[in-house]
């Protein structure tokens, strides 16, 4: 055989790991969440396409939010770790449902919110969701300057790969 062939399990294991382990603040440049978002919506569809039940697999939206909150902006990253903790409520609030539905109460089941008011599931209209919100709020940070400022080395910190140029270094 003069090529290798890779099976559809193992590119979607290899992209599911790619999520998972995704530091933004460490593969982009000037950390453009534009970029991040249209990269990570490809890999997305691509898992899609690659799984037989074209849905996502368990906990992704989890895999997404945790990889958005790797910027160099902490008000970004909180933004994003308050969805992520309303994924998480959505699923409590999802198995607390069918529990209760499964006891058979009579009456409606009552349902508590989340903190955007939203219930987010783990599939692409979650997924669209989460990648609106982080956009919109890219875009804020970075016409109230607030983004640009995080970008900004801190005094007397080393940038990235650990080099200062010679006019930074003072004795």
């Amino acid at each position: 055989m003069l090529h290798l062939v890779v099976s559809n399990k193992a590119n979607l294991e290899i992209l599911v790991d790619t999520v998972k382990n995704y530091k933004i603040n460490e593969n982009v440049d000037n950390k453009d969440v534009t970029k991040v978002i249209r990269l990570l919506k490809a890999v997305t569809v691509t898992i899609i396409h690659l799984r037989m039940d074209k849905k996502l697999p368990e906990k992704y939206i989890e895999h997404l939010c945790t990889a958005l909150q790797t910027t160099s902006c902490p008000k970004f990253n909180a933004e994003i770790a308050g969805i992520e903790k309303d994924v998480t409520t959505s699923h409590c609030i999802k198995s607390a449902n069918q529990s209760a539905s499964m006891r058979k109460h009579t009456g409606a089941i009552t349902v508590a919110a989340t903190v955007s008011g939203l219930i987010l599931l783990n599939d692409m209209q979650g997924v669209d969701f989460l990648f609106s919100m982080a956009q919109a709020t890219y875009r804020d940070l970075t016409n109230n300057g607030v983004w640009n400022a995080s970008m900004r080395p801190t005094p007397g910190s080393v940038p990235p790969g650990g080099l200062i140029a010679a006019d930074q270094i003072n004795d």
